[in-house]
Protein backbone atom coordinates (compact mmCIF):
# COMPACT_ATOMS: atom_id res chain seq x y z
CA UNK A 1 0.00 0.00 0.00
CA UNK A 2 1.57 3.25 -0.74
CA UNK A 3 1.04 6.66 -0.48
CA UNK A 4 -0.47 9.29 -2.18
CA UNK A 5 1.61 11.56 -3.83
CA UNK A 6 -0.15 14.65 -1.95
CA UNK A 7 -0.38 12.65 1.80
CA UNK A 8 3.71 12.51 1.03
CA UNK A 9 3.98 16.11 0.19
CA UNK A 10 2.17 16.79 3.51
CA UNK A 11 4.38 14.22 5.78
CA UNK A 12 7.16 15.67 4.14
CA UNK A 13 5.66 19.61 4.81
CA UNK A 14 4.86 18.62 8.81
CA UNK A 15 8.42 16.93 9.60
CA UNK A 16 9.83 20.02 8.12
CA UNK A 17 7.89 22.50 10.20
CA UNK A 18 8.56 20.16 13.19
CA UNK A 19 12.39 19.92 12.29
CA UNK A 20 12.12 24.34 11.50
CA UNK A 21 10.80 24.40 15.44
CA UNK A 22 12.91 22.20 17.27
CA UNK A 23 16.45 23.47 15.17
CA UNK A 24 15.30 27.37 15.18
CA UNK A 25 14.03 27.08 18.43
CA UNK A 26 17.13 25.72 20.24
CA UNK A 27 19.03 28.97 18.71
CA UNK A 28 16.81 31.52 19.78
CA UNK A 29 17.69 33.20 23.06
CA UNK A 30 16.53 31.80 26.48
CA UNK A 31 16.62 35.63 27.87
CA UNK A 32 14.92 38.74 26.93
CA UNK A 33 15.18 42.56 28.87
CA UNK A 34 13.46 45.91 28.75
CA UNK A 35 14.73 48.88 29.48
CA UNK A 36 12.99 52.06 30.55
CA UNK A 37 13.96 55.50 32.05
CA UNK A 38 12.43 58.57 32.98
CA UNK A 39 13.37 61.86 34.83
CA UNK A 40 11.49 62.50 37.80
CA UNK A 41 11.29 65.42 39.97
CA UNK A 42 13.45 65.02 43.29
CA UNK A 43 17.22 64.21 44.78
CA UNK A 44 17.52 60.53 44.36
CA UNK A 45 17.67 60.66 48.33
CA UNK A 46 13.61 61.41 47.76
CA UNK A 47 13.19 58.74 45.38
CA UNK A 48 15.09 55.70 46.55
CA UNK A 49 12.65 55.23 49.29
CA UNK A 50 9.58 54.50 46.80
CA UNK A 51 11.78 51.92 44.60
CA UNK A 52 12.76 49.65 47.92
CA UNK A 53 9.30 49.80 49.10
CA UNK A 54 6.60 47.33 47.70
CA UNK A 55 3.99 49.45 49.67
CA UNK A 56 4.80 51.95 48.12
CA UNK A 57 4.80 50.43 45.14
CA UNK A 58 0.99 49.74 45.36
CA UNK A 59 0.38 52.94 44.93
CA UNK A 60 2.79 53.80 41.79
CA UNK A 61 3.53 50.69 39.66
CA UNK A 62 0.89 49.10 37.18
CA UNK A 63 2.62 45.91 38.31
CA UNK A 64 1.71 45.86 42.00
CA UNK A 65 -1.94 45.02 41.49
CA UNK A 66 -4.64 42.96 40.30
CA UNK A 67 -8.19 42.95 39.02
CA UNK A 68 -8.74 39.49 39.92
CA UNK A 69 -11.06 38.74 42.58
CA UNK A 70 -9.55 35.28 43.32
CA UNK A 71 -5.86 36.76 43.80
CA UNK A 72 -4.68 37.97 47.20
CA UNK A 73 -1.73 40.08 47.10
CA UNK A 74 0.48 40.47 50.28
CA UNK A 75 3.80 42.41 50.91
CA UNK A 76 6.27 40.94 53.54
CA UNK A 77 9.13 41.98 55.53
CA UNK A 78 10.86 44.78 56.10
CA UNK A 79 10.81 47.83 53.72
CA UNK A 80 14.40 48.56 52.02
CA UNK A 81 16.07 45.14 53.32
CA UNK A 82 17.03 42.18 50.82
CA UNK A 83 14.27 39.38 51.08
CA UNK A 84 11.28 41.93 50.96
CA UNK A 85 8.45 40.58 49.24
CA UNK A 86 5.68 41.28 47.29
CA UNK A 87 3.91 38.29 46.65
CA UNK A 88 0.40 37.33 44.63
CA UNK A 89 -1.67 34.03 45.57
CA UNK A 90 -4.40 32.61 43.57
CA UNK A 91 -5.28 29.05 44.29
CA UNK A 92 -2.30 26.94 43.61
CA UNK A 93 -0.42 29.02 41.92
CA UNK A 94 2.15 32.02 43.11
CA UNK A 95 3.76 34.70 41.58
CA UNK A 96 6.39 37.41 43.79
CA UNK A 97 9.03 39.81 43.55
CA UNK A 98 11.66 39.85 46.40
CA UNK A 99 14.71 42.42 46.69
CA UNK A 100 17.78 40.53 45.96
CA UNK A 101 20.07 43.92 46.46
CA UNK A 102 19.81 46.78 47.75
CA UNK A 103 22.55 49.61 46.70
CA UNK A 104 22.79 53.21 47.53
CA UNK A 105 21.32 53.87 43.64
CA UNK A 106 18.94 51.72 43.63
CA UNK A 107 17.86 47.81 43.92
CA UNK A 108 17.45 44.44 42.32
CA UNK A 109 14.71 42.56 42.68
CA UNK A 110 13.70 38.66 41.52
CA UNK A 111 10.34 37.71 39.72
CA UNK A 112 9.46 34.44 41.09
CA UNK A 113 6.95 32.06 40.24
CA UNK A 114 4.87 28.59 40.83
CA UNK A 115 2.51 26.58 39.00
CA UNK A 116 0.31 23.96 40.99
CA UNK A 117 0.94 23.56 44.71
CA UNK A 118 3.33 20.51 44.20
CA UNK A 119 6.29 23.24 42.38
CA UNK A 120 8.60 25.46 44.23
CA UNK A 121 9.06 28.99 43.61
CA UNK A 122 11.52 29.44 41.32
CA UNK A 123 13.49 32.84 39.47
CA UNK A 124 12.06 33.42 36.15
CA UNK A 125 13.99 36.92 36.02
CA UNK A 126 15.36 39.82 37.37
CA UNK A 127 15.12 43.61 37.21
CA UNK A 128 16.82 46.47 38.42
CA UNK A 129 15.85 50.52 39.44
CA UNK A 130 18.19 53.00 39.96
CA UNK A 131 17.67 56.61 40.82
CA UNK A 132 20.34 58.85 39.74
CA UNK A 133 20.97 62.41 39.91
CA UNK A 134 20.03 64.69 37.00
CA UNK A 135 19.25 68.72 36.13
CA UNK A 136 15.65 68.90 37.36
CA UNK A 137 15.42 65.52 39.12
CA UNK A 138 16.35 62.00 39.01
CA UNK A 139 16.65 59.68 36.47
CA UNK A 140 14.97 56.63 37.27
CA UNK A 141 16.24 53.60 34.98
CA UNK A 142 13.82 50.42 35.03
CA UNK A 143 15.48 47.11 33.70
CA UNK A 144 13.48 43.98 33.54
CA UNK A 145 15.47 40.36 32.20
CA UNK A 146 13.35 36.99 32.11
CA UNK A 147 14.57 33.82 31.82
CA UNK A 148 12.74 31.62 29.28
CA UNK A 149 12.68 28.08 29.58
CA UNK A 150 11.42 25.78 26.71
CA UNK A 151 11.33 26.75 23.29
CA UNK A 152 7.78 27.54 23.08
CA UNK A 153 8.57 30.38 25.72
CA UNK A 154 11.16 31.43 23.11
CA UNK A 155 9.44 31.54 20.16
CA UNK A 156 6.74 33.66 21.85
CA UNK A 157 9.46 35.40 22.91
CA UNK A 158 10.89 36.24 19.57
CA UNK A 159 7.71 37.95 18.40
CA UNK A 160 8.34 40.59 21.07
CA UNK A 161 4.67 40.86 22.60
CA UNK A 162 5.88 40.09 26.32
CA UNK A 163 8.67 42.69 25.98
CA UNK A 164 6.11 45.03 24.59
CA UNK A 165 4.15 44.29 27.59
CA UNK A 166 6.72 44.61 30.04
CA UNK A 167 7.88 48.03 28.51
CA UNK A 168 4.56 49.26 28.77
CA UNK A 169 4.20 47.92 32.26
CA UNK A 170 7.33 50.32 32.92
CA UNK A 171 6.78 53.12 30.91
CA UNK A 172 3.35 53.24 32.58
CA UNK A 173 4.84 52.86 36.16
CA UNK A 174 7.31 55.81 35.69
CA UNK A 175 5.09 58.26 34.71
CA UNK A 176 2.41 57.39 37.72
CA UNK A 177 5.28 57.57 39.90
CA UNK A 178 6.76 61.28 38.56
CA UNK A 179 2.82 62.15 38.82
CA UNK A 180 3.08 60.60 42.41
CA UNK A 181 6.22 62.97 43.46
CA UNK A 182 5.36 66.09 41.21
CA UNK A 183 2.52 66.02 43.76
CA UNK A 184 4.03 65.79 47.05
Amino acid sequence: MSLSRELRIAFVAVCFVVLVYFVLGSCLPNTWSVQSQQVVPGAPERVLPMLSDFHSWQQWTTVAGTTRSDTKVEVEGDKGTVGHLLRWRSDANEAALRLAVVRSDGVDYEFLSRLGKDSELRVRGRGTLTAVATDGGSTVTWRDESMLDGLTERWFAWFGAQQETARQFQEASLSKLRLQLEAK
